[in-house]
């Protein structure tokens, strides 16, 4: 088998060295050199294309992960902030007029984060709840509390083990207050979480509990804010449209979305997310809460990531719910967000935040290079092939040929010789068989078909030749023999400069004489072992043999 496989590729090999063997040397050269620069520059391209792959993914990561992270980063901050404020207002027995000076405050500043802050004392007479509409401060009394859902007495049951200044967290909440709609239009609800410390008298016994409630959706705009053009990480333009994060707690629910910044009180949703996903809608306490089933592998393998206190990113479908195939990929990034509920305690980990960027502008970006390169790979190998093709041109080209006095004065008395010839044969002087040599000469010069080397020209016409010629047979002393005159007059030049090519050969006959003479001429040469051949074609050189 061995064999015949070597036999089959030697036998190509033959036949591949015969064609090329007709080629001439510039039509090598091309052959040999333009092929592997070409194949060079192509896995040049796939290289480069390979490593920018790469790169381009790793900076893409890297920012996705950049924006994540920023924005767990602000919610974490938020939250650490009620945290403290809470602290300051339990130390200081906060009173009700204080309460309400405190919300006022928050009104006026812009940063209405909070939507109610309570005091429960195990007295009734100290109690009391205000709830902020971002427009007004409002007071509940005791007796109506139990309208408000949830009744925020049941926070009784889980601060009983709380250590000093230690904030525990309440769940996600729709809380409906006992006012009806007012004349603007203002919902007598709110989405809020509960911050909940415990209150001690001077003896360090409890004596009731303080709480705060953070409207949601001050969070939500937060995120909002990320993933609009005003956002602090907005470096270059991007589409607010289809960027999006959302919030979801460690039973996997997930509670809003990121919105459109032009609409800052838009209700709490996870429309967009939900939609083409199969799950549950709703959960207790909050009506547009959203648990997508088990079969969103990607979406479960976030969460469990998140409790585990990881982040990272996924590939993932547009919606973010299922793997990446071989379609569109986009990258679903994911951290947790902790919160420390006591200055002594290791954070705990109470939400997760999802990133998804969908935008096709990242991938026009991502296109654009790619694109570039191939044009400057086109380009590059347009270049070097015109650049080759040149160079051979020029370096196969024959040197410069010096000027020969005799062939000067030789092609000006051949052409007069011509004239004077088709005179007479226009005037009726010479014969129609035209028997005589130089007639013949003259009729096969009119009729461009010269087959033999029988041109007469008139010794005396060309100065310097007396030195060459013998007088006994009129042949050029120091030639070989059987040489045409034509041929003894070109053949001192051809040795002079060492070759010869058709061209050149033509060039010095004249234009009265046809391809073919000059052709004809070498040929008989080399039949004569005066001249050796190389090349086909037009690009065929004529060298003296020596000896």
């Amino acid at each position: 088998m061995k064999f015949v496989f070597m036999e089959f590729v030697y036998a190509k090999a033959a036949i591949i060295s015969m064609r090329f063997s007709r080629l001439s040397m510039r039509s090598k050269l091309t052959v040999t050199i333009i092929p592997p620069v070409i194949l060079t520059l192509f896995f040049v391209g796939l290289a480069y294309n390979r490593f920018f792959s790469d790169f381009a993914d790793v900076a893409l990561e890297r920012s996705y992960r950049i924006q994540c992270l920023a924005q767990a980063d602000e919610i974490e901050k938020i939250l650490e902030r009620c945290r403290i404020e809470l602290i300051f207002l339990s130390q200081n027995r906060t009173t009700i007029k204080e309460a309400k000076a405190f919300l006022e405050r928050q009104n006026q500043t812009g940063g209405s984060i909070y939507r109610e802050l309570a005091y429960v004392g195990l007295e009734d007479s100290r109690r009391f709840l205000i709830w902020n509409t971002g427009i007004s401060i409002l007071e509940i009394q005791p007796d109506q509390w139990q309208e408000i859902k949830p009744d925020p007495m049941v926070l009784f049951d889980n601060i009983r083990l709380l250590e000093p200044d230690q904030v525990y967290v309440s769940d996600i909440c729709e809380t409906d207050y006992p006012f009806p709609q007012n004349q603007n239009g203002n919902s007598t609800s709110s989405v809020v979480i509960r911050l909940v410390v415990p209150c001690r008298n001077e003896n360090g016994k409890p004596k009731g509990f303080l709480s705060i409630g953070i409207d949601m959706a001050y969070l939500r705009n937060v995120l909002t804010l990320y993933n609009s053009a005003k956002s602090p990480l907005n470096a270059f333009p991007q589409s607010p449209d289809l960027r999006s994060s959302y919030l979801f707690d460690m039973q996997g629910w997930i509670l809003f979305q990121s919105e459109n910044m032009d609409d800052p009180l838009i209700p709490l949703s996870a429309v967009r997310i939900r939609k083409g996903v199969a799950g549950i809608v709703g959960k207790p306490g909050f009506e547009n809460a959203f648990l997508p089933d088990d079969e969103n592998q990607v979406y479960w393998k976030m969460v469990t990531a998140v409790r585990a206190g990881n982040h990272s990113l996924i590939r993932t479908d547009q919606k973010g719910m299922k793997p990446g195939g071989l379609g569109d990929c986009f990258s679903l990034v994911y951290a947790p967000i902790s919160f420390k509920s006591h200055m002594g305690r290791e954070p705990e980990i109470i939400f997760g935040l999802a990133y998804l960027d969908r935008s096709r502008l990242i991938f026009s970006e991502f296109m654009q290079p790619r694109y570039f390169f191939l044009m400057i790979m086109i380009s590059m190998t347009i270049v070097i092939i015109v650049t080759i093709h040149i160079l051979s041109t020029s370096v196969f080209r024959p040197s410069g040929m010096k000027k020969c006095p005799a062939f000067e004065n030789n092609q000006s008395i051949r052409a007069e010789q011509k004239e004077a010839e088709k005179e007479k044969i226009r005037s009726g002087e010479e014969s129609s068989v035209f028997n005589g040599r130089n007639s013949r000469a003259a009729a096969m010069g009119e009729a461009e078909v010269i087959q033999t080397g029988s041109v007469f020209v008139e010794e005396k016409a060309v100065p310097g030749r007396t030195r060459w010629r013998s007088a006994s047979t009129g042949r050029v002393e120091g030639l070989p023999l059987g040489l045409s005159k034509r041929q003894q007059l070109i053949f001192p030049f051809i040795l002079e400069n060492g070759g010869i090519t058709r061209q050149e050969y033509q060039e010095l006959l004249g234009e009265g004489f046809p391809t073919r003479t000059a052709q004809y001429d070498l040929e008989m040469m080399v039949k004569k072992n005066y001249l050796k051949k190389r090349g086909k074609g037009q690009a065929a050189h004529y060298y003296p043999i020596s000896g």
